[in-house]
């Protein structure tokens, strides 16, 4: 039930905010990319529903469709950060181009045409429902995912230099945002199932989107930060960091128990 309320609600959000955003200002290109981000993130958060359960097809249908939308999401930020909040030289943006793409197409082959990196789903009489990784393919996937991501900071480091104030700000939220969701991403979905072989955990990541849509999201939508919403915004990013660690901190002791003591998580 956990997992159901999660990620439906994670998925709805998503459709939200991308029709909010895209429905502002449907003319900008901020405004677009930023909608397939979250429209992207929404098919991510269905095709898990239905990986834990199974509709029309197979659990390993869905779970590499999970990792295909994941796919597009790195893409779509990728490019987002090359117009946001202004663009960078359509030099970086043709190199971008370029890299994105032949890192779409490797992770395609990888998930689709090799058994380098999903193998198969299996239910495990202990820890329930599972996806055998071929870890040298699922890691390798995710360096490239973080080279990605490293591109993306770099688009920004870019900007600092002729970003006025009000630009430096919104880019700082989107960062402390967009990590807060890689570090947990990065946890359990890559360390957790390398270390443990255990991928009970994924719709955990899937819930800390949250920690980046909401506030871009908010961003996109007032453009001026100066003043009560800024506030606002301010004290919703705490807010959701304040839950990041809470909700790192219980889960840690949860799965240390679960590791070393063998008691169960319900």
């Amino acid at each position: 039930l956990l997992k159901i309320a999660v990620v439906i609600f994670v998925a709805l959000l998503n459709i939200s905010l991308a029709a909010a955003v895209f429905l502002n200002n449907h003319k900008s290109s901020i405004n677009r990319v930023f909608s397939l981000i979250a429209f992207f993130f929404f098919l991510w958060c269905v095709a898990l529903f239905f990986y834990e359960f199974r509709v029309l097809q197979l659990s390993l249908f869905w779970i590499q469709a999970t990792y295909l939308m994941a796919t597009f999401y790195f893409v779509f930020n990728y490019w987002f950060s090359a117009i946001f909040p202004k663009n960078v030289s359509r030099k970086t943006q043709i190199i971008g181009a370029f890299l994105c793409v032949f890192y779409f197409v490797i992770s395609f082959w990888l998930l689709y045409f090799t058994k380098f990196w999903v193998i198969n789903v299996v239910i495990d009489p202990i820890k329930g429902q599972q996806t055998v990784l071929g870890l040298i393919g699922y890691n390798f996937w995710m360096g490239l995912s973080w080279i990605i991501i490293v591109l993306s900071a770099v688009n920004f480091i870019i900007k600092l230099k002729t970003s006025n104030n009000l630009q430096k700000l919104q880019m700082k939220y989107y960062w402390v945002g967009f990590l807060m969701f890689g570090l947990v991403v990065e946890l359990f979905d890559g360390i957790w199932p390398f270390v443990f072989h255990d991928t009970r955990f994924f719709f955990i990541s899937t819930a800390s989107n949250l920690f980046f849509a909401i506030p871009v999201a908010y961003i996109i939508l007032r453009h001026r930060l100066f003043d009560i919403h800024f506030v606002m915004l301010k004290t919703l990013i705490y807010s959701l960091f304040a839950a990041f660690l809470i909700v790192i901190y219980s889960l840690g002791v949860a799965l240390f128990g679960t590791v070393v003591f063998a008691i169960p998580i319900t």
